[in-house]
């Protein structure tokens, strides 16, 4: 299962990059994440097939947590940001690396704060040599 995770997310982490570069320039922003989102909605409903509940209805909305509510904001912060980017002349092949990497270094840190996860000097090689390229990409 975690192998299958990583390439999940790789898949759609791409598919992602590439759809979203893709969209109508003329298209309004808002407009088109609702479009985005109610599709969404429609095939997640179609993922209780898939992942069925394991406790009634109302026991899982008990296992809920305003986390659940609060990504909503920066789910939409991303699927803006990334339009409003491309549209702006960000380039599909190096924007979402740039990102990747900052968002790293970021995570890196809220690691150690918040959860208490050790840095090791393989995390700390990777994470310079991930900075690395992002430095050489954005000045090619």
């Amino acid at each position: 299962m975690y192998y299958f995770s990583i390439a999940l997310v790789v898949v759609s982490g791409v598919l992602y990059q590439l759809f979203q570069k893709k969209i109508a320039p003329g298209a309004n922003p808002a407009l088109s994440l609702l479009f985005s989102y109610a599709t969404s909605g429609i095939l997640t409903l179609a993922l209780f097939f898939v992942l069925p509940l394991r406790k009634p209805l109302g026991e899982s909305l008990k296992d809920m947590n305003a986390f659940s509510f609060l990504l909503a904001f920066p789910i939409i912060g991303l699927e803006l940001g990334y339009l409003l980017l491309y549209r702006a002349g960000g380039q599909v092949s190096t924007s979402g690396s740039m990102i990747s990497a900052c968002i790293t270094l970021i995570l890196l840190v809220a690691g150690i704060l918040f959860f208490k996860e050790a840095i090791t000097l393989k995390k700390a090689l990777g994470l310079a040599l991930s900075l690395g390229g992002v430095l050489i990409l954005q000045s090619a």
